[in-house]
């Protein structure tokens, strides 16, 4: 097993999703982790726009039509046209709902913890959802798997941590059962015990799923070496 990394400027446009269908084409093996970042950029035009509706600004929902812009290109750049419909529709069907929830936030000119996770969660949502789909394309043997199923998060002396005993059964339990060769993860975003989606820092989330699965590892070398006893 190998975690892949892609950050947001290596999935930043159609140019730079050539160069990581390469990659995985050169890491040919079993169950290969791919966690992508939102596209380069996109997080930042979350955070202003959440940023100018928590101010009140009428002009708070400004971006949706860049964002919904960046990932249109590689749509029409890797999709064949019959298939683009239907991704379309879920992109723009995404950004409806992040709309609906600046507005709500605009409103009230203020944010909790919980929607703010929500509203940062759109851009490898999304990003995930659209790399999925350009490497089924490729004809690629992928399947998508939500982070917030398998990396878990709890409060330790009131910062947000990874919780590695949760996390590390719910990853176990998938990859035992996975035959994917390639299995796509958002990175960036997690859950807690109430199904809430929440977020962790690039870094911590990248050490939490690599952590997790070094433990299905060692659980899956375990289980051969109690086989010879």
């Amino acid at each position: 097993m190998k975690v892949l990394k892609f950050g947001g400027t290596s999935v930043a446009n159609s140019k730079s999703i050539s160069h990581v269908i390469h990659i995985l084409q050169k890491n040919d093996i079993a169950n290969n982790v791919i966690v992508v970042s939102a596209l380069g950029g996109i997080t930042d035009l979350l955070i202003s726009m959440l940023s100018k509706a928590v101010a009140g600004e009428a002009n708070h929902t400004s971006t949706i039509d860049e964002i919904e812009k960046r990932h249109l290109e590689p749509i029409k750049h890797f999709i064949p046209i019959d298939r683009q419909s239907g991704i379309i529709s879920h992109l723009k069907k995404e950004l409806n709902s992040l709309e609906s929830l600046l507005e709500a936030v605009s409103i009230l000119e203020e944010v909790t913890p919980k929607i703010q996770d929500r509203i940062l969660s759109y851009g490898e949502l999304l990003s995930v959802y659209l790399i999925h789909e350009i490497l089924v394309a490729q004809k690629k043997d992928v399947v998508l798997k939500d982070a917030r199923e398998l990396i878990m998060t709890h409060k330790v002396n009131n910062k947000r941590v990874v919780d590695y005993k949760t996390s590390s059964s719910l990853t176990v339990s998938f990859f035992s059962e996975c035959k994917h060769k390639y299995v796509l993860v958002p990175g960036f975003i997690a859950s807690n015990k109430h199904g809430e989606t929440t977020t962790l820092g690039r870094g911590g989330f990248s050490k939490g799923l690599s952590k997790v699965c070094f433990f299905f590892l060692f659980k899956i070398r375990s289980e051969k070496y109690r086989g010879f006893i």
